[in-house]
């Protein structure tokens, strides 16, 4: 998951520009375990896609300018665990993946808050994550085969932020103008 802002931004050739730009957090390629905050266009964004679908949330107006006040000052980063494991548990800050962090900054938004103890202490709370369910032997073996997997922060089975989990937050909070996607239907 990632946010996409339109604002004016330096084009290649350095005009000034109006356009969207993407704010992701990517797992670093030669270094798996780590994460790396990145701002792109919405072309680079998709260029790696394998299937070229997404699913979309507008956060209602009263969000969108609290998020972009996360978005664009300090707290965006605040926010981040460089530790990535793709099966991070949003519960804590031990790891974290791009799906984790947009709940971060979406929490940050919501309680106007950086200090990632408050944060984890409100999505505790307030937020349902999805389970993984995931038998002993990939559990033990897993992180062996995947470097991005790690599970010494699941404690009490796994669990993690997915877009349909933060969707069904949004929408059970009233927080969303619109969500596109079909696996929430039925």
């Amino acid at each position: 998951m990632v946010f996409w802002v339109y604002s004016e931004f330096k084009d290649a050739e350095g005009r000034a520009t109006r356009g969207y730009r993407v704010f992701n957090l990517y797992q670093r390629s030669k270094d798996p375990k780590r994460s790396d905050l990145v701002e792109e266009s919405p072309a680079q964004f998709f260029q790696g896609a394998t299937v070229p679908r997404a699913g979309v949330i507008i956060p209602d107006r009263r969000l969108q300018g609290k998020l972009l006040a996360v978005v664009a000052g300090g707290a965006f980063a605040k926010v981040r665990t460089t530790n990535y494991s793709l099966l991070s548990n949003p519960d804590n800050d031990r790891y974290q993946n791009c799906t984790e962090h947009v709940l971060n900054v979406l929490f940050a938004a919501l309680y106007n808050t950086s200090d990632m103890a408050e944060l984890k202490a409100n999505i505790s709370a307030y937020f349902q994550p999805h389970p993984i369910a995931l038998s002993p032997l990939v559990r033990a073996f897993g992180p062996v085969f995947s470097k991005g997997v790690r599970l010494d922060d699941q404690t009490q089975g796994v669990k993690v932020a997915t877009f349909s989990s933060i969707a069904r937050f949004m929408q059970r909070h009233d927080l969303a103008e619109r969500i596109y996607d079909h696996r929430l239907r039925g």
